[in-house]
């Protein structure tokens, strides 16, 4: 069978796997990258073909500064929205907090983005880049050799042989599996509706997040639409909870989401399409062995009630890129565990922060108890009252 070489090899043509592959297209610009995707590239999609995601993400500060840096940045401010405050409160308790761009001094705390406009956006950039890639294309079977690992391809695709396997294909990995990695998942017997809403007021910027019994609403806000103000809904319930909404008219939708997060951003207007997703998080076993290293969700999947996801992804990669980078640089192996241990250890604390964040505000929203919400709500307005607390807090948020 044909046999191809390659320095590295991505798994995975989401947004983190072309982000990183920018990323060595930029620091590494000699190395033969290739991105390989199981689906077909939605670049040569004609406009109609393509199924509206309501989907956005959420991109921190830091986020901002690593896309700039390749060179995605100038396309994608043309489309977002900027988060000058957020404010978090929770449902039918006194404790509230805000937290503004300027308690920190920055135009934005982050930027909101529709994911379609991201991966298209993404995908251009990888047109015009250095960086081979191959789309509809399984792997059927990885082997470890002495020098290489090896990918056999389905339905004949041939032999891919690389240095480094990069494995971004999201949670769940397939390809992990293939190679024996494996990753403790936990369901959180909890979906979210994920939908845009149309306001009546312009919502200046404003993020929301509301606790609410059970879950939570998150309310983003995003470029217009047809010049009226719009808003990413992301809307945690029960799994029972959510069927029911699912199954409801636009209008008894809008009345008992108004109900639950109140008037602080005025009226919903109108609901676009709805859609929802079971929440689950997971995390691999190893995140990185010789010539192996996992990345996005297919290393660590979080609850999204933060927005963190994405945004832990990006830092990770810019951390291994480099170390990459200074490894070729020293002339040394980049696929040794000396090079990617280097890596993990300087990941290592970031990620249990944001990952421990993301396991216990859920737990702590979800707990009723009497004393457990007088102090949570206690927490909120020493938040609001401290502007050193609600600093660090801000910093966290935006990635510094």
């Amino acid at each position: 069978m044909k046999k191809t070489n390659y320095d590295c090899v991505i798994v995975g043509g989401g947004m983190v796997g072309i982000s990183f592959a920018l990323m060595l297209a930029r620091q590494c610009v000699n190395m033969r990258v290739l991105v390989l995707e199981s689906k077909p590239d939605i670049s040569k999609q004609e406009n109609d073909e393509c199924i509206f995601d309501a989907r956005t993400t959420a991109l921190s500060f830091k986020s901002g500064l690593i896309l700039e840096d390749i060179g995605v940045w100038t396309l994608l401010r043309k489309q977002l929205a900027e988060i000058v405050s957020i404010h978090v409160s929770n449902l039918g308790h006194f404790g509230v907090t805000r937290i503004n761009s300027s308690d920190i001094k920055v135009e934005a705390l982050g930027y909101v983005v529709e994911n379609h406009t991201m991966r298209t956006i993404f995908a251009e950039k990888l047109a015009q880049s250095n960086i081979s890639s191959r789309f509809s294309s399984k792997i059927a079977k990885v082997e470890l050799h002495e020098r290489a690992l090896e990918l056999a391809l389905e339905d004949g695709g041939g032999v891919i042989s690389t240095q480094l396997l990069i494995i971004a294909d999201g949670a769940a990995s397939e390809t992990a599996q293939q190679v024996g990695i494996h990753a403790r998942v936990k369901d959180h017997q909890q979906s979210a509706i994920v939908a845009n809403l149309i306001l009546e007021k312009e919502h200046r910027g404003a993020a929301y997040e509301r606790f609410i019994q059970g879950g939570s609403i998150a309310l983003l806000p995003m470029s217009p639409y047809l010049g009226k103000p719009r808003a990413s809904l992301v809307w945690i319930q029960s799994n029972d909870e959510t069927k029911t909404m699912m199954l409801a008219n636009d209008t008894s939708f809008l009345v008992r989401l108004q109900d639950q997060f109140g008037y602080r951003a005025g009226l919903f207007s109108a609901v676009g399409v709805r859609r929802n997703y079971a929440l689950a998080s997971a995390e691999a076993e190893e995140q990185a062995r010789r010539r192996v290293v996992l990345l996005g969700n297919a290393a660590h999947s979080l609850h999204p009630i933060a927005g963190q996801g994405f945004n832990l992804a990006l830092r990770d990669a810019e951390c291994l890129s480099s170390c990459i980078r200074e490894a070729l640089d020293k002339g040394l192996d980049y696929s040794s565990m000396e090079v990617l241990g280097k890596y993990l250890d300087s990941r290592r604390f970031d990620q249990q922060k944001v990952i421990g964040f993301t396991k216990f505000l859920p737990q702590l929203f979800a707990t009723y108890s009497y004393p457990v919400g007088i102090g949570r709500n206690l927490a909120l307005l020493l938040m609001e009252s401290s502007p050193p607390f609600r600093r660090a807090f801000a910093r966290f948020g935006m990635g510094l």
